[in-house]
């Protein structure tokens, strides 16, 4: 696995808030959201050709993310496979 090192001072570690999920779900918006109401994202991309009010996200995490799919033999454009099975599924109705 490749080495990533997220390093942060004590102040920084008490303060920590890590918002995770996957590609075009929302965490920019939240992100946005929670500065707007007074939390520090800290150093994060605030514009982007892709998305002018930026993405939010900090690089040393997006390192992270892309190391843990690598070691999978994954990217954030080429997920894993989602396999479906019909017989799997429960309607909330057929659980009563």
């Amino acid at each position: 696995m490749p080495e990533v090192t997220i390093s942060l001072s004590p102040s920084q570690r008490q303060k920590l808030v890590l918002v995770l999920g996957m590609h075009r779900s929302g965490t920019s918006c939240l992100t946005g959201l929670l500065e707007d109401i007074g939390f520090s994202a800290g150093k994060v991309d605030r514009w982007d050709p892709f998305n002018h009010k930026g993405n939010r996200e900090d690089e040393r995490v997006n390192r992270l993310n892309n190391a843990l799919l690598q070691t999978a033999n994954f990217a954030w454009n080429a997920p894993p496979p989602l396999t479906w099975d019909v017989e799997q599924a429960v309607s909330p109705a057929e659980e009563r």
